[in-house]
């Protein structure tokens, strides 16, 4: 995080326009306002604060012979056999 804050400050970014989106609008971090910002201590409360992670659904497209699969054991489409599907929303 140091390294992308030096980055955005030299002379080459600056001159484009490019800012730190929490220094042109700064984040309100209910969690790490005891740190002065920038500190190791502030970055480290920082990333665990806000870390996180997305939810991708997979499994959701049964694979079979019977009317309820979408793709055969061959992964071709059972309402359509010239696609191929190579995705992991199949579930076996």
């Amino acid at each position: 995080m140091k390294f992308i804050h030096s980055l955005v400050k030299t002379h080459t970014l600056s001159s484009v326009g490019a800012y730190l989106l929490d220094e042109k609008y700064p984040l309100k971090n209910r969690y790490c306002g005891e740190y002065q910002p920038y500190t190791e201590e502030h970055l480290d409360c920082y990333v665990k604060a806000m870390a996180g992670t997305s939810f991708h659904g997979v499994g959701t497209c049964k694979m079979g012979n019977d009317s309820m699969s979408v793709v055969d054991s061959t992964l071709r489409y059972q309402y359509n056999n010239s696609y191929i599907t190579r995705h992991c929303h199949v579930l076996l």
